[in-house]
C-alpha cells in the first residue's frame, strides 16, 4: 500500500474492496482459503517481477575505489552506501561483470520481509559512482499459498484483479513467463458500501493459450514504432508502463503497433492483451 508513485485515490478504494473480502473469513470457506490457504496476493504485470527488498545497480570500473571492497567485505568505505546497507538490512546476492567496458552488476537483497525497494530507488541513485539502479526481479514462481494440484499441475501464480463492482481471485499452473491462462478463480462482487458480498466460482473455458511464441515484439531496442505480430489471437490493447509499473503509453484498439517515439530512452514494459482477456508482458529498450 505505501507505494509513493500509486495516487492514494486509486489504492483506498481498491483497499476497501479487499478489507470488505476479508471481514469474511471467519465466516466463508472460500474466502478463508484465498487468504489462508491459497495467499492470494496481488501483481503488476507479469508475477515473476515482483521481488520485495531486491534492488541492483551499475558501477563502472575505475569510478569508484571501493568496488572489489564491496565485493570481497559487503562494505564500501563510502559513508552513504554503507549507511544504506546497513539501515536496511541489505546483503549482497550477486556480482556480474560486463565487458568492455569493465562495468559491474550489484544484485543486493534486503532482510526486512516485504521492503518497500521502490521508495529506495533514488537514495541508491543519490550514490556517488553507482548508476542504473532498478528494482530487482525474482526468479521463479510468486505462489506462497499450500501445494495444490489443479488437473495433476502444480499452481505456481496468484493474483487478484479487479472487476466491475467487485474482486476477481485467480490461481495459474503457469507463472506467467511462457503463458498465464486463469487456471481457478474466484470473482467476488462488493455493495456500494461495502456491506455484502457475493461470491461465484469462474467458469474455466476450455480454448486456445496464449503463448509468448505466439507474439513477435520487434523491433527491440526500439526507437520510433513498436510492432506487435501475433498468431492464433487478436489484440485488444497493447499498454507501455515505466520501470515503476506506471501505465504511460496506450492503445485500446485491434491495431498491431504502437508510438514510442516520445519516450525517453531506457527500459520499460510492453503489456500484450488478447481479445479473450490473457496477457503477456515484455521487457523493453527504448534507444
Amino acid at each position: 500500500y505505501d507505494i509513493p508513485m500509486i495516487d492514494p485515490v486509486r489504492t483506498v478504494p481498491y483497499l476497501e474492496q479487499l478489507s470488505a473480502v476479508y471481514r469474511e473469513v471467519d465466516n466463508s470457506v472460500i474466502v478463508d482459503s484465498i487468504f489462508n490457504e491459497f495467499k492470494i496476493h496481488t501483481n503488476q504485470r507479469v508475477p515473476d517481477n515482483i521481488a520485495f527488498g531486491k534492488i541492483s545497480f551499475e558501477v563502472e570500473e575505475g569510478a569508484v575505489p571501493w568496488i572489489t571492497e564491496l565485493i570481497d567485505t559487503g562494505i564500501s568505505g563510502d559513508p552513504v552506501l554503507d549507511q544504506l546497507m546497513v539501515d536496511y538490512q541489505f546483503t549482497i546476492i550477486e556480482v556480474g561483470i560486463v565487458e568492455p567496458p569493465p562495468l559491474y552488476i550489484f544484485v543486493i537483497q534486503s532482510d526486512i520481509p516485504y521492503l518497500n525497494h521502490f521508495a529506495l530507488l533514488d537514495d541508491f541513485n543519490g550514490v556517488f559512482g553507482i548508476s542504473n539502479v532498478q528494482p530487482g526481479e525474482a526468479i521463479g514462481s510468486n505462489y506462497s499459498g499450500i501445494p495444490y494440484l489443479i488437473d495433476g499441475d502444480e499452481v505456481r501464480a496468484s493474483n487478484i484483479v479487479t472487476i466491475d463492482n467487485g474482486l476477481r481471485f485467480t490461481l495459474h499452473k503457469e507463472s506467467c513467463f511462457n503463458s498465464c491462462p486463469i487456471s481457478k478463480g474466484w470473482d467476488i462482487l462488493i455493495s456500494p458500501d461495502c456491506s455484502q458480498i457475493t461470491i461465484s466460482e469462474l467458469e474455466i473455458l476450455a480454448g486456445p493459450e496464449f503463448y509468448r511464441n505466439d507474439i513477435s515484439v520487434y523491433p527491440n531496442p526500439v526507437q520510433e514504432i513498436l510492432h506487435v505480430d501475433t498468431i492464433h489471437t487478436e489484440i485488444r490493447s497493447i499498454v507501455v508502463y515505466n520501470e515503476l509499473g506506471k501505465a504511460i503509453l496506450n492503445s485500446n484498439s485491434s491495431t498491431n503497433y504502437i508510438d514510442v517515439s516520445m519516450l525517453s530512452s531506457g527500459f520499460y514494459f510492453v503489456e500484450i492483451t488478447n481479445t479473450e482477456g490473457q496477457k503477456q508482458t515484455y521487457k523493453l529498450v527504448k534507444n
